[in-house]
């Protein structure tokens, strides 16, 4: 009888020892792709903020190249696409404009609002993270007729 006993108890010790390596692979498992995750979302705002930073400088220019017509753009929504072009906003939605070296498609929006004497410059730009959520950066900045 207590032969039969002991093989029963190690029969409970593998299942245990099985049940706690298979929760130890889950968790690391689990933890990997959340770092993975977490690196490319990393990367993609990176790029994202890159591309906010480089609307700006976009939208210096068309200041610098004509203040009246760039006074006309006020108070309205704008795409600014990879080509550095203003194009109306649909319904202030924007579809995505520009596409990273690794495939992502970004949107870029501006807004730009005039607040005497400065324009009140804003450039959204937005990213998914996955199929359903999407996160966005936001560059402001403040432009006068200094010319």
């Amino acid at each position: 009888m207590r032969t039969f006993y002991r093989q029963g108890q190690t029969i409970v010790e593998a299942i245990v020892v099985i049940a706690v390596v298979v929760i130890l692979t889950t968790g690391v498992i689990a933890g990997t792709t959340a770092s993975l995750r977490s690196a490319q979302d990393g990367r993609v705002r990176t790029q994202a903020i890159r591309f906010a930073q480089e609307g700006v400088e976009i939208l210096r220019t068309l200041r610098d190249e004509n203040w009246t017509t760039f006074y006309q753009h006020t108070n309205q929504t704008w795409c600014l696409g990879s080509d550095g072009i203003l194009t109306a906003a649909s319904g202030g939605a924007c579809s995505p404009n520009i596409t990273t070296s690794e495939g992502t498609n970004l949107t870029r929006k501006v807004t730009l609002t005039w607040n005497d004497p400065t324009i009140i410059a804003g450039v959204n730009v937005s990213y998914p993270i996955t199929d359903t959520v999407a996160r966005s950066v936001l560059v402001t900045t403040y432009l006068t007729q200094w010319k």
